[in-house]
């Protein structure tokens, strides 16, 4: 299944419904654009402003949107805090397992490559990335009994 998928990702055309607008369509096929050095928002002289500056996002008003003043165009209508009636029920009934499945080798190096990103705060745990930082986790229990 993994290798059917990323095969279709690097080698198959994405497919749009009619119904989008030319500029819906314009922003998706340049997101996915399979050459990252040509992706929107990815090339060296542009960034996430790029994608913002986007036709399709032309009636945003960015800065009232980061102070929350523009009202959603959409809010459901819940009976309480814990109603579920909008979520698919393909994900209501999915089976939740307890037990974690380990990182692959990829997954580690990821996580590992994070190291280096400039926030203010990050929380030792994402520093070492997941799996280290449960490894060290064990480390320190066992060193403390």
């Amino acid at each position: 299944m993994y290798k059917e998928a990323k095969a279709a990702i690097l080698n198959e055309e994405v497919v749009m419904p009619e119904y989008f607008s030319a500029e819906a369509k314009d922003l998706i096929t340049r997101l996915l654009d399979k050459n990252f050095k040509t992706r929107l928002g990815c090339t060296e002289f542009e960034c996430k402003d790029s994608i913002k500056k986007h036709p399709f996002f032309a009636n945003i008003d960015w800065d009232k949107l980061a102070k929350c003043e523009i009202p959603a165009p959409y809010t459901p209508k819940l009976k309480s805090v814990d109603d579920l009636n909008y979520i698919d029920p393909m994900f209501k009934n999915a089976v939740i397992s307890k037990a974690k499945e380990q990182p692959t080798a990829v997954e580690k190096k990821a996580n590992k490559m994070h190291i280096n990103w400039d926030f203010a705060y990050v929380h030792p745990r994402y520093k070492l990335g997941i799996a280290d930082a449960i490894e060290e986790q064990k480390q320190q229990q066992q060193e403390s009994k």
